[in-house]
């Protein structure tokens, strides 16, 4: 029963259904979110969260869309371009007066600056006073005379320094102007800004903003800039006014519930109502506001003081202008294109949806998401054909490139929904429209948002759950530990290089390599010296010249060389004897082709002997086994009809019942080295078929379970939901599952199971056997499947060390393989065979 429930546990149904549900939850939590949100914005906050619905015409939603389709057309009946012009265009004359005024004083503020720098720090090189004299006059005063660091040179006064004195005596504020060309041009270089406010109607007013890079200008010349960038502001002011008419025209231009009529000062209208007897009924209606040219009046909207306060401010119009709006009692159901007609479907949609329901489906929803997602993050990583967790594919990404491409997704969602709400929200005439499609795209893209979060936090469960380290996994990491891994190997081979003494060639090796590099340094130091020491460049162009011959002639010992030793490496992978020709070989390549020589005489009188060992193994097994079966036939015949003889005694009794066992288990033995002779030589008949596996095992496992239970052992049997077809010979590979079942049996720990799998890749068919060892298992995989060893050293229980080998041998034999893996007291054989669906 624990068995099937831990198998529901960690299935891929149990699995999928965790994320579905949570994922489910998470969509629901969000859309309650959303439509929380939307309802404040339709309704208000305060009237929503107190659980008051209002009506329609009291929703803030609907306050605002009418204060501002009012604000509108209040703006278009007051759209009158000439009298702005004019009212702009009379102002001016005194803004450029104003801001040339304030140009002018910082031109003279620096000019007088600029002066007193020049008295202060005595500087008789700041201006040129024969050059400048000749520009502007200066001021006939008393001869100045300098302060008292400077007595000593009172008699040579610079005349630049006399005249800037004598002009800060007699100039103030803007006479510094005359002044002009005695300072640097560069002291001019200072950007000019001043703001002027304009009245663009009665009641409104902005800011015009004057500026210049310098201050090089003429009064003349920076009028007349100033003048340019009035008129140029003016032009832009007016270009608004045209562009927010035609927007506003075109914004009511689809209205049908929201009625409106406006009269501008010249006369002209601006209505959606064709019959003007609604003007005078005005009563009548539940939502009204008018101007009449003198006062304003407002009604549905008493109780809301900054709605009424919003109304009063748009409808206060001058120049005896009309306007007159209301709102009709029933909404016109085929206003397709009419703000009110979506507010109006909007607030029906979300009328019955109150603050505390959807808090409470959010609060419920998000806490069941976040506990699902919880038990998919415990369960995630185990299977049900595992004991251990294992990666899923997706784990295989560095987790650095995993994080980079989920949370982008994510980002480009949340980016997703940024755009999308601008676009279908602030860029829409008619938000309302699309608002309910826009709660559902936002739902989507955060439970999807909500998907990829899941799958990255369960990938890194996983990581975490199979012990590896999280950093390590990086792609930064790896590249970093292939770098440092390049190094060390570099590191050591060249410490191995320069570490490495010459055994035979210790000698020639040194004064080769000495003599090649010192000749080579050499005739580079007798180029460089001649070229540039003393400028010989025969001397240089000799130097090269011989490097070039000497090591074109080191060249083509070092080919030939290269030439001999591969002669000797060809010869030695077909292993023959070294053949040099008419060629003679250095001494190094004479040793090794000599040795080689030897070694491959030796190799093969090696090769010889050990197969007429292995021959005469094989044959004395053979030999002694046939010999062995013809007396052990005589000794069963004739205890079993000893066994049937009258015998009284007990103890003769007993002892031919032991004669009787021995005999058979003894007949096994040397049926068993008959067999392990036949399959280690290859001396077997195979007749390959397409076998169902899973039928193969199940037989196997089915013999085996009764005596597997008398030993307290179960047999648990995993079948594959598609049984795996291999190609081989149904008798040897039930040969092998018998041999595996009949291994686990006898070395397993008493009271517990045995596991067999059969399962399928697609490529090769498994059978896969586990078992607990009642013995320590003190011994290598490689070791047990070798004729002869048993992992039960003391030999207390039954075998002869044979199954193992018998087993690989014929998974070899059928083109497949026998892998055996031991952890602590676990032992796990796992037979591979090649499905029905390879080439033979």
């Amino acid at each position: 029963m624990a068995t099937k429930s831990k198998k529901f546990k960690y299935s891929l149904f149990t699995k999928a259904i965790c994320l579905f549900l949570s994922a489910i939850m998470f969509c629901s939590a969000a859309l309650c979110a959303i439509m929380f949100f939307q309802s404040v914005i339709i309704f208000g906050p305060e009237d929503y969260l107190t659980g008051k619905n209002p009506t329609f015409y009291n929703t803030l939603a609907f306050k605002d869309e009418f204060a501002s389709d009012v604000y509108k057309i209040t703006q278009i009946a007051d759209s009158n371009l000439s009298v702005t012009d004019e009212l702009i265009s009379s102002q001016a004359e005194e803004s450029v007066n104003k801001a040339v005024e304030s140009y002018l004083n910082k031109k003279a503020a620096i000019i007088k600056a600029e002066l007193e720098y020049a008295v202060a720090n005595y500087d008789e090189s700041y201006f040129n006073y024969e050059y400048s004299a000749e520009l502007v006059t200066i001021p006939e005063t008393s001869k100045w005379e300098p302060e008292s660091s400077f007595e000593e040179e009172t008699v040579n006064v610079p005349k630049n320094i006399e005249a800037a004195q004598k002009i800060l005596n007699t100039a103030q504020g803007k006479d510094f102007l005359n002044y002009e060309a005695l300072v640097r041009s560069d002291a001019f270089d200072y950007d000019f800004s001043h703001t002027a406010d304009i009245y663009t109607s009665e009641d409104a007013m902005y800011s015009v903003n004057f500026t210049t890079s310098n201050l090089k200008y003429s009064k003349e010349q920076i009028a007349t800039e100033f003048y340019a960038q009035f008129n140029e502001y003016k032009q832009s002011f007016i270009n608004d006014i045209i562009y927010d008419t035609y927007s506003y025209i075109y914004d009511l231009e689809d209205l049908v519930n929201f009625r409106y009529y406006a009269e501008d000062s010249q006369g002209k209208v601006y209505s959606n109502i064709t019959d003007k007897s609604d003007i005078s009924n005005l009563d009548n209606h539940d939502i009204y506001a008018f101007f009449d040219g003198k006062d304003v009046y407002i009604q549905g909207f008493t109780e809301d003081k900054n709605t009424t306060e919003r109304l009063k401010n748009s409808l206060n119009l001058s120049n005896g202008k009309y306007v007159y709006v209301y709102m009709e009692d029933v909404l016109g159901n085929n206003a397709e294109n009419d703000i009110y007609h979506s507010l109006y479907n909007v607030y029906y949609t979300l009328y019955d949806f109150s603050a505390s329901t959807l808090i409470s489906v959010f609060v419920i929803s998000i806490t069941l998401s976040i506990a699902l997602f919880i038990c998919s993050a415990c369960i995630c990583g185990h299977r049900n054909d595992n004991d251990y967790p294992v990666l899923a594919l997706i784990d295989k990404l560095p987790t650095d490139i995993h994080f980079i491409l989920t949370f982008g997704l994510i980002t480009a969602g949340v980016l997703g929904i940024y755009a999308l709400f601008g676009s279908l929200w602030y860029d829409s005439p008619d938000p309302y429209k699309n608002l309910i499609l826009l709660g559902f795209i936002f739902t989507a893209i955060a439970t999807l948002c909500w998907l990829l979060f899941t799958e990255w936090v369960l990938s890194t469960a996983r990581i975490i759950k199979c012990g590896y380290s999280f950093i390590k996994r990086t792609l930064l990491v790896k590249f970093a530990d292939r770098i440092c891994k390049s190094f060390k190997k570099l590191k050591y081979k060249i410490t191995e290089v320069l570490s490495y003494k010459p055994k035979i060639l210790t000698t020639k090796t040194i004064i080769a390599v000495t003599g090649y590099v010192g000749i080579n340094v050499s005739l580079i130091l007798f180029a460089i010296g001649g070229y540039y020491l003393i400028s010989s460049e025969e001397l240089a162009l000799l130097s090269i010249a011989v490097m070039i011959i000497f090591n074109s002639i080191i060249a083509y010992f070092v080919i030939k060389y290269i030439t001999l030793l591969d002669k000797i490496i060809a010869a030695s992978c077909q292993h023959k004897e070294v053949e040099f020709g008419p060629e003679t070989a250095p001494d190094s390549l004479a040793i090794l082709a000599k040795n080689l020589t030897n070694t491959n005489a030796e190799l093969e009188k090696a090769i010889e002997k050990a197969v007429k060992d292995e021959q005469m193994k094989t044959e004395l097994i053979t030999n002694v086994s046939h010999d062995l079966k013809t007396p052990l036939t005589s000794l069963i015949t004739y205890s079993d009809l000893l066994s049937k003889c009258e015998i009284t005694d007990e103890s003769a009794i007993k002892y031919t019942n032991v004669i009787n066992q021995q005999s058979i288990k003894l007949k096994r033995l040397i049926e068993d080295l008959i067999e392990a002779s036949k399959v280690s030589t290859g001396n077997v008949n195979l007749n390959m078929s397409i076998l169902n596996l899973s039928e193969l095992a199940v037989q196997a496992t089915v013999e085996y379970a009764p005596e597997t239970e008398k030993n307290g052992n179960e047999i648990v049997f995993n079948e594959p939901d598609k049984a795996p077809k291999v190609i081989a010979d149904s008798a040897k590979t039930y040969r092998i599952i018998s041999n595996l079942l009949s291994n686990a049996k006898k070395y397993s720990a008493p009271n517990t199971r045995i596991y067999v799998s059969v399962y399928t890749d697609g490529v090769n068919g498994y059978f896969e056997v586990k078992n607990i060892s009642s013995e320590p298992l003190n011994i290598s995989p490689e070791e047990l499947t070798e004729r002869f060893v048993r992992g039960d050293k003391s030999r207390s229980k039954e075998g002869n060390g044979l199954g193992l080998a018998i087993a690989k041998d014929l998974c070899t034999l059928q083109n497949g393989e026998l892998k055996l893996l031991i952890d602590g007291d676990l032992f796990k054989a796992i037979v591979t065979l090649p499905c029905a669906d390879k080439e033979l």
